[in-house]
């Protein structure tokens, strides 16, 4: 969950345009896909194809 806080430029570092909306994050809290598809559109396949990238 991202919470904006007072930072409202922080959708702009993230490619966000509509809120609200989901990232992927890999480790190191590294963005692996910004926006996401919602889990309604095959989250969990894009979750595991950005886990398993090298």
């Amino acid at each position: 969950m991202l919470n904006l806080y007072f930072n409202i430029l922080l959708l702009e570092d993230y490619h966000i345009k509509t809120y609200p909306a989901y990232v992927i994050l890999k480790r190191n809290n590294r963005i692996g896909m910004a926006p996401a598809p919602s889990p309604e559109q095959y989250l969990d396949y894009h979750v595991k194809r950005i886990a398993n990238y090298k």
